[in-house]
């Protein structure tokens, strides 16, 4: 099989696979944000606009950007297995950044709103609006352990395997722990400030006065 195929996460498809629980998600800290972001992702998550808080009983886990599953041992099953559950949860995140990312563009699009920062965006800026939405997974049986990149290509679903290591060896364990490393260290930043970013854009709706019509300008197609 591809490792780019679309993941397969229709309910009605007789494979189906279950609503994702990894078994380890990494995401943004719900007291990471201010109190004016956090009172918008409430009030987002309440109206069931963006679940940036994925889980049935919060937890003040907010974005993940990193799902871990792991099979073999005492925990079962395979590799397969593995990969199967981690295409699920990160198509499931990625729908949270497509869902926040679809409010920014009809709030921004409102002839109301108004940036309350007008400088001109460098060509870095620019770059990365335009940069390509990714996540990242982790999955493992036994010593083997892979990481998986996820994105999407129109309404498809892909996940692509970065690198796979037999962590019995010390080298494949020294690369495997620094890759998860700067994985992390690009959630805490850039992952992180593009999120800020899009929350400051809804922030700006808010101070504007055009937030108080939300559902109406959600409602626009």
């Amino acid at each position: 099989m591809s490792s780019t195929a679309p993941s397969d996460v229709s309910s009605e498809s007789p494979n189906g696979l279950s609503t994702p629980k990894p078994d380890i998600a990494l995401g943004l800290a719900h007291t990471s944000f201010t109190p004016m972001q956090r009172t918008v992702l409430m009030m987002l998550q309440d109206d069931c606009r963006v679940l940036s808080e994925p889980h049935q009983a919060q937890i003040g886990l907010r974005f993940p950007f990193l799902v871990i599953e792991s099979k073999g041992g005492a925990a079962g099953g395979n590799m397969i297995g593995a990969q199967n559950q981690a295409a699920v949860g990160g198509a499931c995140a990625l729908n949270i950044l497509g869902d926040l990312q679809c409010v920014v563009k009809r709030i921004t699009s409102h002839p109301g709103y108004v940036q309350r920062n007008q400088e001109t965006p460098t060509r870095e800026q620019g770059e990365e609006e335009n940069a390509p939405v990714i996540l990242f997974s982790v999955t493992t049986e036994g010593p083997l352990h892979e990481i998986w990149v996820h994105y999407r290509v129109g309404e498809a679903y892909h996940m692509t395997c970065h690198r796979a290591w037999r962590t019995t060896r010390r080298e494949d364990a020294r690369e495997f722990v620094q890759a998860l490393a700067k994985i992390v260290e690009w959630g805490r930043e850039g992952f992180r400030e593009s999120i800020i970013n899009s929350l400051r854009q809804i922030e700006d709706a808010v101070l504007g006065g055009v937030l108080t019509r939300l559902d109406e300008i959600l409602a626009m197609s």
